[in-house]
């Protein structure tokens, strides 16, 4: 017999649907089933014999139309019109509810039973999407597809560098005072180096391991400095870096860049710490962490090697949490 579905028959519809190859999804919520009932809206039945359910078919009322989106009927009992009557069932009570279209997306094996039925294709092309589920707030935002974007201050553009950038790079970096107080530029910076730098910067913005921004002014668009985030995404936390162009000291070009990438940092990656170091030797970078809202962390004699020499350095980080308090402080007053 035909009959409403009820939570009590959740068991066996999954059952029922567990028989028919394809049918189940194992990707599927644990409660999928208890959600399509809840939300069918009186329009979901099972169809009983004895003990067992042999067919069950699930609608939902889109007020403006209805939509079929379950019909299984046992394979032992098919060819017995019970499906037939299933979705009359669904028919008729969308009728007395004034709707006047039904449509559904079918396996094509099932199309020539539902043509019996008096359905037709529509001339529309049905489309789909996946809506997979957002980060939680435990993740971080993937960067693959996203897009590295551009970020913007009062005095500089923030952008992903260009393979034309190459020279000022070299010009810029290639200056010893540069190298002499980061660890990864080389000295001398000869020919091509540049180049093969930035021609690696996407692959590790899509790998989700980094994101480095070239450093431009607004007013004249000269290029700057770098500044960017090496990433864990497995623990949400990233290591902040940057140098800015000798030339471009003293105007607190660095300071208003770096609250950029805090921003971009905590907000659309969703991390959760964001750390960085200095030698002991270069104290204008440490003012500059602490502009940032950064707490001094520790210290860490000869901690590392630069041009033959043990360096001390540094340490410094800040929480998104300790972001958001001095972030919602700045903009109460």
């Amino acid at each position: 017999m035909i009959r409403p579905a009820t939570k009590l028959d959740l068991a066996g519809i999954e059952k029922l649907m567990k028989s028919e190859a394809g049918f189940w999804q194992e990707s599927w919520q644990e409660n999928i089933l208890a959600d399509a009932l809840d939300s069918a809206g009186g329009l979901a039945f099972v169809w009983e014999a004895g003990s067992r359910i042999l067919g069950f078919v699930c609608a939902h009322d889109a007020a403006f139309r209805g939509y079929l989106s379950a019909l299984i009927v046992d394979p032992s009992v098919r060819r017995q019109g019970i499906g037939r009557k299933l979705v009359h069932c669904v028919e008729k009570e969308l009728r007395s509810r004034g709707r006047k279209v039904l449509i559904s997306d079918v396996w094509r094996e099932a199309e020539a039973f539902y043509r019996t039925l008096g359905w037709s294709e529509p001339r529309v092309r049905l489309m789909r999407k996946n809506l997979d589920p957002e980060p939680s707030p435990h993740e971080i935002h993937a960067l693959p597809g996203m897009g590295q974007p551009t970020l913007q201050t009062k005095r500089l553009f923030l952008r992903p560098f260009e393979l034309t950038d190459g020279e000022d790079v070299r010009r810029l970096a290639g200056d010893r005072a540069i190298a002499d107080t980061t660890l990864q530029i080389p000295h001398p910076y000869e020919v091509g180096m540049a180049e093969e730098w930035i021609l690696a910067r996407g692959p590790k913005f899509e790998a989700g391991e980094e994101v480095v921004f070239a450093v431009i002014l607004r007013e004249t668009g000269e290029l700057i400095g770098a500044m960017g985030l090496v990433i864990e995404g497995k623990f949400r936390r990233a290591e902040l870096g940057y140098w800015i162009g000798r030339p471009y000291w003293g105007n607190g070009y660095c300071t208003e860049a770096g609250r950029a990438i805090l921003d971009y940092g905590f907000r659309p990656l969703n991390l959760n710490r964001i750390h960085a170091y200095h030698f002991k030797r270069n104290p204008a970078s440490g003012r500059v962490m602490r502009k940032l809202g950064m707490k001094h962390e520790g210290s860490s004699p000869q901690h590392i090697m630069k041009w033959g020499a043990f360096e001390d350095i540094e340490l410094y980080g800040i929480l998104r949490s300790e972001w958001e308090s001095a972030r919602s402080n700045l903009e109460s007053t």
